[in-house]
């Protein structure tokens, strides 16, 4: 799964016709597509993956990502702004507005710091 190459760590990631390697500071955030999912990156572009988000969650846990809400992975440092109003909304760099779990709020919070 993951390759450390230099000190960057990447991942592997399946698609419809072929397989890409991903630097994992590329990545904003991941979202469910189900049972698929679609992953974000910094230069603007998508990939639908072969993967389920759990998978995602489950390899990139360790790595600063955190799963938000059942339907989205987003790396941390990816992370703009958090908004507090009702369940809360985190932006993420690329401009892009994602509602929080209820119960995901304080461990995002505690993870910016």
């Amino acid at each position: 799964m993951d390759q450390h190459i230099g000190q960057k760590v990447k991942i592997r990631v399946k698609g419809n016709s072929c397989t890409r390697i991903i630097p994992l500071h590329e990545i904003l955030y991941i979202k469910a597509n189900a049972p698929y999912a679609q992953m974000y990156l910094e230069d603007g572009s998508n990939i639908f993956c072969s993967e389920s988000i759990k998978y995602f969650d489950n390899k990139l846990s360790n790595y600063n990502f955190y799963r938000i809400h059942r339907s989205h992975l987003v790396n941390i440092e990816s992370i703009k702004s958090v908004c507090y109003e009702g369940d809360g909304l985190i932006q993420i760099k690329d401009g892009s507005k994602i509602k929080m779990a209820r119960g995901k709020k304080n461990m995002v919070i505690s993870m910016l710091d």
